[in-house]
């Protein structure tokens, strides 16, 4: 085995946050670092540690709660950032696609606001939306509770399906997978049987697709189906929340994936 893991659990929501590295150059890479003040250090000092050089920051897509470490992170080791082209938009105007999504929430029947406060759960229509020095605080106006979410540097690289690229002697494919968001991607290493799937599968379940902007339960399923599910049973599935599994488990078990 060459590639080096270790899960982060950051932010509020959690969010799974990945050091991935090649043990034979130590050349490494920094799996969707959201971050809620000051949490990227303890990801950073393990690096560190193990005398890894960060060499990329990769987001499986672009939402807050994977991005919002990328400040930080390129600021301390000057990895580039990578991201899928059609989720660009959401690194750098972040707080206009936020603000899109609760206006298009109002006139939506959805099961729970995107943007409900993540301590009490009030819905949107009770947050304050603002702008501040890199940042976009939610302040809920019921509990008080106010995160602070960092606004990430535009990227460096823009990926696309079918791209591949070296991390040290490990070679990794992107598969774009939409549903969650347009620009979802799935990071897989053949070699490895190692997929880090986002927020497009999890253990038992798929990502949301009631999102207001680039949810789509159909685009989800077949990105699935036809990205996923034809990988090899045993290739092992680190999610975007939530713990591990494998592509064969999920085949068997996962009821959002049955006809």
């Amino acid at each position: 085995m060459l590639m080096f893991v270790q899960k982060f659990i950051v932010g509020l929501v959690p969010t799974n946050c990945y050091l991935v590295a090649c043990e034979e150059t130590r050349d490494g890479l920094i799996i969707d670092p959201g971050h809620m003040k000051g949490e990227e250090k303890e990801v950073l000092h393990e690096a560190v540690e193990h005398h890894f050089k960060i060499q990329y920051i990769l987001n499986t897509h672009g939402h807050p709660d994977h991005t919002s470490g990328n400040r930080e992170i390129k600021h301390e080791t000057n990895a580039r950032i990578m991201v899928h082209e059609a989720d660009k938009e959401w690194l750098t105007n972040a707080f206009e696609l936020f603000a899109d999504m609760v206006n298009a929430d109002r006139n939506a029947s959805m099961i729970r606001s995107p943007l409900s406060c993540t301590k009490c759960h009030t819905p949107n229509t009770e947050l304050e939306k603002y702008a501040i020095q890199g940042m976009i605080v939610m302040h809920c106006k019921k509990c008080g509770f106010a995160p602070e979410i960092w606004i990430s540097p535009p990227a460096d690289i823009f990926l696309k399906d079918g791209d591949t690229f070296l991390l040290g002697n490990l070679q990794f494919k992107v598969l774009h997978t939409p549903g969650h968001s347009e620009g979802g991607i799935c990071l897989y290493c053949e070699a490895e049987k190692t997929l880090f799937s986002g927020d497009t599968l999890f253990k038992g379940s798929v990502g949301r697709y009631d999102l207001p902007i680039g949810g789509s339960q159909e685009k989800l399923l077949q990105s699935i189906k036809s990205k996923l599910l034809v990988l090899p049973d045993e290739t092992v599935v680190y999610p975007g929340h939530g713990e591990q599994t494998t592509i064969g488990e999920e085949r068997e078990y996962n009821v959002f994936l049955k006809d």
